[in-house]
């Protein structure tokens, strides 16, 4: 099948900084010009009351260690159990590294992101690929267009999406028989946890780019109501560093004082489910937390065939399995 034409961005110079510079100076102009607590509330709601705007005022967080998680990448490669040339669909592509690790190994990679920036980088990482096709907007105004897929990956993207269960749905008509679709989603071990991450992000000022907070005991059951089965499921642990973090997210520097805070005087039962502790890089100390991946490898019931469920842990994945087949 012939690749997919991109909706090319309109960029306006040849770096992903100018998508949002007009809107961080006029962000800047208002906080210098009044900072009272009314103008910070109105500044968090304009930018964070949706998920595209705020990922394109971010082209650095592609560079963050969490992003760039070599041993999530090799769960995600080894739990899509490729074929060659296989066509495989990425929702939510980011910076287009899955889409540029699939198509180098031979398969048709689409990517599809909202974001302008993201979509930028991706087109500069795929660029040479002409197996890789790169949609700017959202998945579900372009389904009928794309055709059907052998894998269908999610990763990270649920927690954005208003009505989760409709979104999975949708995505039955991008899968090809015998497909399947591979997601991978942040989880809170447990609902106090979960009230913490909640805390955390509103602290930051950054609660309004997401829908959802997910909890592990109660993700599956949400998979299964979208009418999935799940073939394969386990976790894998990340550490992430809170000034990293607020970093990547530019967050201003009174709101990263109060998360700061918050971390440091979260009960002993949260910080030891979250990981939480302090570590030096540097001479600069800083506050590490857990930050739990849930994958899984589910079908539409109607597609299922009779096998056993199976469950596995990050050490059980041998990364070499993939990297020569990527050039990594």
């Amino acid at each position: 099948m012939t690749p997919i034409a991109a909706e090319r961005p309109k960029t306006t110079g040849s770096h992903p900084q100018e998508l949002f510079g007009a809107h961080q100076r006029a962000h800047n102009g208002l906080e210098h010009a009044n900072s009272d607590g009314l103008i910070a509330v109105l500044l968090d709601w304009f930018q964070m009351n949706t998920a595209h705007s705020h990922y394109d005022r971010f082209p650095s967080l592609p560079e963050t260690r969490w992003y760039r998680d070599a041993v999530l990448r090799g769960v995600l490669l080894t739990s899509l159990r490729l074929e060659p040339g296989m066509a495989v669909l990425d929702i939510g592509c980011g910076a287009g590294t899955l889409v540029h690790d699939l198509a180098a190994a031979g398969h048709r990679a689409v990517g599809v992101d909202c974001s302008r920036v993201m979509v930028t980088l991706a087109e500069r990482r795929v660029h040479r690929l002409v197996n890789a096709s790169l949609v700017c907007g959202k998945y579900e105004h372009h389904a009928d267009g794309l055709g059907r897929f052998d894998r269908v990956v999610c990763k990270n993207i649920l927690h954005l999406v208003p009505d989760v269960e409709t979104f999975l749905q949708e995505i039955h008509r991008s899968l090809s028989p015998g497909g399947f679709l591979v997601v991978v989603e942040t989880v809170s071990p447990t609902s106090q946890a979960n009230q913490f991450v909640r805390s955390l992000f509103g602290a930051a000022g950054l609660a309004g780019i997401k829908s959802h907070f997910f909890i592990r005991n109660s993700f599956s059951g949400i998979l299964e109501r979208a009418g999935y089965a799940t073939e394969a499921e386990g976790l894998h642990s990340q550490t992430l560093y809170l000034e990293e973090w607020l970093r990547a997210k530019r967050v201003r520097q009174s709101r990263c004082l109060a998360a700061s805070a918050l971390v440091a005087g979260a009960c002993r039962a949260v910080k030891t489910v979250m990981g939480i502790r302090k570590v030096e890089a540097g001479g600069v100390e800083d506050w590490a937390l857990r930050r739990l991946q849930f994958v899984a490898t589910i079908r539409p019931r109607a597609r299922m065939y009779a096998c056993p469920r199976a469950t596995w842990d990050t050490a059980t994945v041998v990364e070499s399995r993939f990297v020569g087949a990527v050039g990594a």
